[in-house]
């Protein structure tokens, strides 16, 4: 699901990297940005709290679907009664609009159908594929026509209404459902998401300190180019890490009265996705010289030290971030917010130095050091939750650490020897060539640690038993679809 919505993405940022500025770019990112605070502050997390019902009833159903749209209407007119303050502090008039059309974007977005939360329930994810799927085509077509006809702002803007209005639609044919106004259940919803809006608090001023820091310290050309390089630099945590937690979510809230199979299955997903996500992360911190030009042409030349350093960043978050739903599941949410707490009381501070020290950049690799520092925390405290011994996560990863130190030393000591090359073609070649290389010395290296210490069961295991299974579909695929091709014989 995210593999082909993050194909489309990256073209789509290939295109419009080419026709609009990093200004535009950034005075976008700064309108959403203010929105997306409002969102989260008004956050009860719904969908998670009918998911950890179970087996959800019409009336509670009913009633998060109408606490939804309550709360679009409050983010509305909050963004339509803040805009003209926050022009006025970022001394930015443009702003204003935007945010009145965002405003109305976010009306219609609340009016989902809440009932899409019973295929996550279910583990049922080809719906959900359909549904994120037709929003990123939607989304891609909107903004490339707006884009070639307007070439500013307005047509990333503008797009995003448009999505809204198709996606919700989109959402009530996928599974039918006729919304009615209460608020019967209320009592029960509310009492998981006092929790989750305590949380929200936190994700503000976690997700969105970085994004005004680098607009404090770079303005809106800074967020530009924070905002596009992240697209390709967090690839893998936002497409892959990421939505692993909803169903990762689902699955543990089965396994909460199970204690031993819930180690089992968290250091095993764990394992599988550090196996996934790492050498994908690394290999775009070896390439980025190659991949800015490739992917966001001339207008771009700052983005290779900014796409390094939102690597670490977001490598490290991701796994900072997988632990949380332990604490949700086992209802430990007080505690959560606590050491959410004073993870962010250092994260702050050291973004704020860096930013101080190196500016944007110095910002983000602020950031990266306490992400480091926050994924130990986690994990060892997600460790201290369901009494496992650190030696079981170690056993799980060490091998995929020690292939990607040797895959990113190598790879760095070959573009010593091969500087950049100039022109797409043979920039195209000598990236496909590190690429190679990389997929090479990371796999090599893993199968052989793999092989010497005796083939244990883990996440090697599980990406052989994907790969084997992807295989099999993919053939049976391919005889089907020949045998439809073929002329039935006379």
């Amino acid at each position: 699901m995210r593999a082909v919505s993050r194909l489309i993405g990256i073209f789509s940022t290939a295109v419009l990297a080419r026709i609009l500025t990093p200004d535009d770019f950034g005075l976008v990112v700064l309108g959403t940005s203010v929105l997306s605070v409002v969102q989260l502050l008004s956050d009860c997390s719904l969908g998670a709290a009918l998911i950890r019902t179970g087996e959800p009833t019409r009336a509670q159903f009913d009633t998060a679907w109408t606490i939804g749209l309550l709360r679009g209407l409050l983010v509305a007119v909050s963004a339509l009664v803040a805009a003209p303050f926050v022009a006025t502090s970022m001394q930015e008039p443009r702003v204003v609009p935007i945010l009145w059309l965002l405003a109305v974007t976010a009306l219609l977005q609340s009016a989902e159908n809440i009932r899409l939360v019973q295929f996550q329930i279910d583990l049922n994810y080809g719906p959900m594929f359909r549904y994120q799927f037709v929003t990123r085509i939607v989304s891609f077509v909107a903004t490339l026509v707006l884009a070639l006809a307007l070439r500013n702002y307005w047509a990333l803007i503008l797009s995003s209404a448009i999505t809204a209005v198709v996606t919700v639609a989109y959402s009530y044919v996928l599974r039918p459902y006729r919304p009615r106004l209460t608020l019967i259940e209320w009592r029960h919803l509310f009492g998981f998401s006092k929790w989750a809006m305590i949380g929200s608090v936190l994700a503000v001023i976690d997700v969105y300190s970085i994004n005004f820091l680098i607009s404090w310290f770079g303005g809106a050309r800074a967020m530009g180019l924070f905002q596009v390089s992240s697209q390709i630099a967090a690839l893998p945590a936002s497409e892959i890490a990421a939505p692993i937690r909803a169903p990762m979510y689902a699955g543990f809230a089965r396994l909460r009265d199970d204690p031993r199979e819930l180690i089992r299955v968290y250091i095993q997903g764990f394992g599988f996705l550090f196996l996934i996500i790492t050498p994908m992360s690394f290999g775009i911190f070896a390439t980025a010289p190659m991949i800015a030009p490739l992917a966001l042409g001339p207008q771009w030349t700052d983005a290779p030290p900014m796409i390094e350093a939102i690597v670490f960043y977001a490598l490290f978050d991701a796994f900072g971030h997988y632990p949380h739903n332990l604490f949700v599941i086992l209802n430990r949410q007080p505690k959560l917010m606590v050491l959410g707490a004073i993870f962010l009381a250092i994260r702050v501070p050291a973004a704020v130095l860096g930013g101080a020290w190196g500016g944007s950049i110095g910002a983000v690799y602020g950031m990266a050091v306490t992400a480091v520092l926050g994924a130990i925390y986690w994990c060892g405290a997600s460790l201290l939750l369901i009494h496992a011994s650190p030696n079981l996560l170690l056993a799980a990863i060490w091998r995929t650490a020690a292939a990607c130190c040797v895959m990113v030393g190598v790879l760095l000591a070959l573009r010593q020897i091969w500087p950049v090359e100039a022109g797409y073609g043979r920039l195209g070649l000598q990236f496909l060539a590190f690429v190679a290389a990389g997929v090479v010395l990371h796999t090599g290296t893993q199968t052989l640690l793999w092989w010497l210490s005796g083939r244990p069961e883990g996440a090697e295991t599980k990406a052989l038993a994907s790969a084997a299974a992807a295989w099999r579909r993919l053939v049976a695929m391919s005889l089907s679809l020949l045998r439809r091709l073929t002329p039935t014989a006379r």
